[in-house]
């Protein structure tokens, strides 16, 4: 998996290039009680990936299902 943070995002992908999770800054300045959400996903996509993606599964094929319709 691949996790990038920047200033204004935060994007967990993972070998396939699909995204796993994804956060924009707003969301975190908005709520600052989801950092401690975020800060386990990053943690998850580093020692538990799969099960990171099992738990975001309908969304990675969502994004599957989307690249069919191009």
């Amino acid at each position: 998996m691949k996790v990038e943070i920047n200033s204004d995002y935060i994007t967990i992908t993972n070998d396939e290039g699909y995204e796993v999770c994804h956060w924009i800054s707003d969301e975190w300045e908005e709520d600052p009680f989801i950092v401690p959400a975020i800060a386990n996903a990053i943690r998850m996509a580093s020692v538990e990936p799969g099960r990171l993606e099992k738990i975001n599964k309908a969304h990675i094929e969502t994004q599957k299902r989307y690249e069919k319709l191009l």
